[in-house]
């Protein structure tokens, strides 16, 4: 693999939604917030310019090396806080250790720092060559799994099922078929091996996209060793049980599957009405911020409070001593518009019925005044009859009768008589 292929432009750690995160958990004097994922201390550091040391700073990470560079910037800003080396899905063990029962703010950044990613010479990223670990933690202990376990000993369909499953990669199955038959020669150790392997298993148009060809699947695999998915789920659970009734929970996430978690645990909680949805849609960055920060552009931040169960309940009360009173209401509503549609039809009925009248009134009308004049045409013609048409006719006969007509002065009909 060339290095030119790999991007040599130095990140600096910018926190992502940093305001709207913690704005969002509206905070107090007194109060104590929960940082889970503390990181390059983003957060945690905006706190303490806030509050000073009004508030209490609680803070876990799993790199002890990310917990010595917060804690001398979080002196720097002389916080009141208290560093734990754990995983935030362990937040009710790494509580008890600092003897705090109850927090008013959880924050859960599940992104990866740019410290991380170009510092911990873990695997992270391929901007260089670094043995494949991948682990949040330290990798001096033997029995944690790292990257170098997952891509030289599990199955093909495994290996294809994680890269789909947790990166979205398209090519899946082609990535995990070279990544098998490089590993027959030799095992896949550092992490331009993999990037190698990775290339030669996507379409040469793949490689030309916005995003490098071998971000989805660094991506999987990191997910895979460090059960970020599963870290997830336990520290939402345990997070909540954590949570002063009205204290609230901001959750940043910037892959689909971690979302979908958040959204589905936070739906199910507001449908129980154990939370309140602060935003029922996700916060996302701002173009500038995306332009600054161009990783923030996956960035979804989900904030909820915990509901006051007295609150709940007494609300509950209200809405369960109106339910006659609705049911009354929507009763009448319904019998006042059956009312209101036999009226109108029965309106409709009359209008229809005397509009029907005046035309049978109109035609007869025009009727009678046809046969006036039919009959007046009628009496013309009777009386303009001579005897010797009416003789050629056959009204009468030459020798015993003759033609007798009223006189035209007479306004009755005309008749033909047999004369003496």
């Amino acid at each position: 693999m060339e290095k030119n292929d790999i991007k040599k432009k130095e990140l600096v750690h910018e926190t992502v939604l940093l305001k709207e995160t913690v704005d969002g958990l509206n905070l107090k004097k007194g109060d104590t917030v929960f940082d889970g994922t503390l990181g390059g201390g983003g957060h945690s550091a905006y706190v303490a310019e806030k509050f000073g040391t009004a508030v209490k700073i609680i803070a876990v990470d799993r790199d002890s090396e990310a917990l010595q560079r917060a804690e001398e910037r979080l002196k720097s800003l002389k916080a009141n806080y208290s560093l734990v080396l754990s995983d935030y899905r362990n937040i009710d063990k790494a509580l008890d250790a600092v003897k705090v029962e109850k927090v008013q703010g959880i924050i859960l950044d599940l992104g990866l720092s740019s410290n991380q990613l170009d510092e911990s010479g873990r695997g992270f990223s391929f901007k260089n060559n670094e043995p494949l670990y991948m682990t949040f933690a330290a990798p001096d202990d033997k029995l944690l799994l790292t990257a170098k376990i997952i891509l030289n000993q599990w199955a093909e369909e495994t290996l294809a099922d994680i890269i789909y499953g947790y990166g979205d990669e398209r090519y899946a199955r082609r990535i995990a078929k070279k990544i098998i038959e490089y590993r027959k020669v030799k095992p896949v150790e550092m992490t331009w091996e993999l990037v190698d392997i990775i290339g030669g298993a996507v379409p040469a148009v793949y490689k030309r996209g916005k995003i490098h060809f071998a971000t989805k699947t660094f991506q999987a695999i990191r997910m895979a060793v460090n059960d970020e998915l599963g870290a997830l789920k336990d520290g939402l659970e345990k997070g909540i049980k954590k949570l002063s009734t009205g204290g609230r929970m901001s959750v940043i996430s910037f892959h689909s599957g971690e979302d979908r978690i958040v959204k589905n645990f936070f739906r199910d909680l507001a449908k129980e009405k154990k939370v309140i949805l602060i935003n029922k849609k996700p916060i996302i960055a701002s173009e500038q911020e995306i332009r600054k920060n161009p990783r923030a552009r996956s960035a979804k931040l989900r904030i909820i409070e915990k509901n006051n169960k007295q609150m709940s309940n007494q609300k509950d009360k209200r809405i369960n001593n109106c339910e006659p009173l609705k049911k009354w209401f929507w009763s009448f509503i319904m019998v006042l518009i059956i009312c209101l549609f036999s009226y109108g039809y029965c309106v409709r009925t009359a209008i229809v019925n005397i509009v029907e009248r005046q035309n049978m009134e109109s035609e007869l009308s025009t009727l009678d005044s046809k046969v006036q004049i039919l009959e007046a045409e009628y009496f013309k013609a009777k009386n303009s009859v001579t005897p010797e048409l009416a003789q050629t006719m056959g009204f009468v006969s030459a020798t015993d009768q003759k033609f007798v007509a009223r006189d035209n002065k007479d306004s009755g009909l005309s008749f033909l008589t047999p004369g003496n």
